[in-house]
């Protein structure tokens, strides 16, 4: 076991001399930033001033396990001083990721809009039986912003090799996840097509963060707006790889991107997600805004 005071640890057991070790540490990088986006959602259905905090409490090697825990932020943290609710609310974040990782590996597919109803409805029921502090009851969390989180965690599953294996691992429970079902909840509930706008445009991407491992996601702004997206320009990232492309912040990509926008039935966007599926040219920070020169 890890860590006293550890939440939940992911335990990632690998082929050693096999497993491609860009996919293996990209699969915990793509699982803890899912596991972060599910607290997100679990604690604003509490309140919304709640904000959680991962911190890495410790890694072990052999495996590859990422023992985790949250600290809790509050704008207005008067009633977490009255009120001993961080262990609370805590339990109530590991009982519902394990709830929702167990509704991922399930075999049975028909259904699947009952399923995931009832797997929203069990988070909520969760989350009012907690009998957390002060808080009223908590609100349901929408099934459009629990589905991206699931579908990443789903993606993580897919770099897994053949005997690449996945542990959670807690005080109340050691759970072994089934890495084989992992379709994507987006797919297996298709969107009402009317609400979605998809399509490839040519973009100019200032990057923010390169990705050093050429596998997660990358973070660019295109004007004002910050975009992630994947690059999935192979050719491209062997040469980023390699060494042979220099990326670094204020870099510029000029790219082909594969976009899907969603909106709610109010014309609002909902969410938006973007993919690198070509680049062109990397414009260098240097030469990006040179001054022209105006005959005297």
């Amino acid at each position: 076991m890890g860590p006293e005071d550890a939440d939940i640890g992911i335990k990632i057991e690998f082929d050693r001399g096999n497993s491609d070790p860009i996919k293996v540490f990209t699969a915990m990088s793509e699982m803890l930033s899912a596991f972060h986006r599910f607290d997100e959602l679990f604690f604003n259905s509490i309140d919304p001033n709640i904000k959680p905090i991962m911190v890495l409490e410790n890694i072990e090697s052999a495996s590859i396990t990422s023992w985790i825990k949250n600290k809790i932020e509050k704008i207005d943290d008067a009633a977490l001083k009255e009120f001993d609710i961080k262990q609370q609310i805590g339990a109530y974040a590991v009982k519902a990721k394990y709830l929702i990782i167990k509704f991922l590996d399930e075999k049975e597919k028909e259904e699947n809009r009952n399923r995931i109803n009832q797997l929203q409805e069990d988070l909520y029921t969760l989350a009012k039986n907690a009998g957390i502090g002060p808080f009223p009851l908590p609100g349901q969390i929408p099934l459009r912003y629990i589905i991206p989180p699931m579908d990443q965690f789903q993606g993580a599953k897919k770099l897994l090799g053949p005997k690449d294996f996945v542990t959670l691992q807690s005080k109340s429970e050691t759970y072994h996840v089934d890495k084989n079902s992992n379709e994507l909840i987006s797919d297996i509930l298709p969107e009402e097509r009317d609400r979605i706008s998809t399509g490839d445009m040519d973009m100019t991407l200032l990057v923010r963060k390169p990705d050093m491992l050429g596998n997660a996601l990358w973070e660019f702004k295109h004007g004002k707006t910050p975009i992630t997206a994947h690059i999935q320009d192979e050719d491209w990232l062997s040469e980023f790889r390699s060494g042979r492309v220099i990326v670094k912040p204020g870099t510029s990509l000029r790219c082909t991107v594969r976009y899907q926008y969603e909106y709610d039935n109010s014309g609002a966007l909902l969410s938006s997600r973007h993919e690198i599926i070509k680049v062109h040219k990397v414009i260098d920070p240097e030469n990006r805004h040179q001054p022209r020169m105006l005959d005297l």
